[in-house]
């Protein structure tokens, strides 16, 4: 295959694809802007919600783990100083 036989294929899709897309870019618009007439928006909302609260919810998850650990830890060294004063206290 020659490369003036190539270029003049080229040129032949391109010209080929070029009017094949002009015929068909009205019908392709008006199908888009008439699926997008029929989007539900509550719908919409209402799904970008329940992702965002999972997203957040999934997010601090791990935060809350490191707050219960740490409560637990502080919780558990109050109970040894009770139980030390306790102690202290029913010595005397």
């Amino acid at each position: 295959m020659t490369a003036e036989l190539r270029t003049e294929i080229k040129n032949k899709v391109r010209i080929a694809v070029s009017d094949a897309f002009a015929s068909v870019k009205g019908s392709v618009s008006d199908e888009t802007k008439r699926q997008v007439a029929r989007l539900d928006i509550s719908e919409l909302r209402t799904e970008a919600k329940e992702e965002a609260k999972e997203k957040i919810l999934a997010k601090f998850d791990g935060d809350l783990d490191d707050i219960l650990t740490e409560l637990n830890q502080n919780l558990a060294n109050v109970q040894k100083i009770y139980t030390s004063i306790a102690e202290n206290i029913s010595k005397k």
